[in-house]
């Protein structure tokens, strides 16, 4: 047999078994409010890992920018050759 244990089964009085149930009860009351806490206040921890998705937010907008740029440069050239061999041709 484990330790601890008799064999005999004995009464136990309400007095024994409510400081249980409210430590249980408040044990239960704790996770609640930290999971209440966790939705409603966001730790430093995710404050910069957002501030680093604006960064490279920023970052890749400012090069989508430059290759629409540069793609718009080049149609243009393109254009503007057609243009004077046209011309020349013409």
């Amino acid at each position: 047999m484990p330790l601890g244990v008799t064999g005999r089964l004995r009464r136990v009085s309400d007095s024994e078994v409510e400081p249980l149930e409210e430590e249980e009860e408040e044990e239960e009351e704790e996770d609640e409010e930290t999971k209440r806490s966790w939705k409603f206040s966001p730790t430093p921890q995710m404050d910069v890992t957002s501030e680093n998705e604006k960064e490279k937010r920023k970052k890749k907008e400012e090069k989508d920018k430059k290759i629409i740029t540069t793609r718009r440069r080049k149609e243009e050239k393109k254009k503007r050759r057609r243009k004077d061999d046209d011309d020349n041709a013409g």
